[in-house]
This record gives structure tokens, C-alpha cells and sequence, in this order.
């Protein structure tokens, strides 16, 4: 995989939680563990065997999707959020 791939990815990874749908992770670790406490992601190990058990399991037992536990502020407002910092700094000038 190539670093743009990569990047990918990771980008829809990062929407997952906010997006309330669950995830599962290939690999040992996460960038962002507050996934997994949360219950919106799980770690895998990277057989085939285990992501298509794994899937089989989220798919069978799926919750509701507005149930899991988004972290905080994951919320999709971040834009709103940064103007709001950004046009407080305009101000302090």
C-alpha cells in the first residue's frame, strides 16, 4: 500500500465513529484508542480468517448505529468550531 492509499484509509477510519457505524481494524494497535473504549472500533488480527469472523460477528450483531458512543466533540461541527477560534483571534488583534 502506498502512502496516498494509506492516508486514505486513515481518513475514513477517522469518520467512521462520527458516521456511528461500526469499524473494525486490521492491525494490533490504533492511533486513536478512544475507538475501541468507545465501542465504535475493534482491533482484528490481520488473518482472513479473523476480519471475515470478525465482520461476520458485527454483522450479525449489529447495534443500533445512533447507540454507539461517539467520542466527544466527534460531532461533524468541527469546521464551525475552528471559525469560531479563528474569528476570535481576529478580534485579539
Amino acid at each position: 500500500m502506498d502512502a496516498d492509499q494509506n492516508k486514505k484509509i486513515k481518513s475514513v477510519l477517522i469518520c467512521v465513529p462520527f458516521l456511528s457505524v461500526p469499524c473494525l481494524t486490521a492491525r494490533p494497535n490504533t492511533e486513536r484508542p478512544v475507538t475501541i473504549t468507545r465501542g465504535t472500533n475493534q482491533l482484528v488480527a490481520s488473518s482472513r480468517t479473523a476480519i471475515v469472523q470478525a465482520a461476520r460477528n458485527v454483522l450479525n450483531h449489529q447495534p443500533e448505529h445512533s447507540n454507539l458512543d461517539r467520542p466527544d466533540l466527534w460531532d461533524g461541527r468541527a469546521a464551525e468550531r475552528i471559525i469560531e477560534v479563528l474569528r476570535s483571534w481576529e478580534g485579539a488583534r
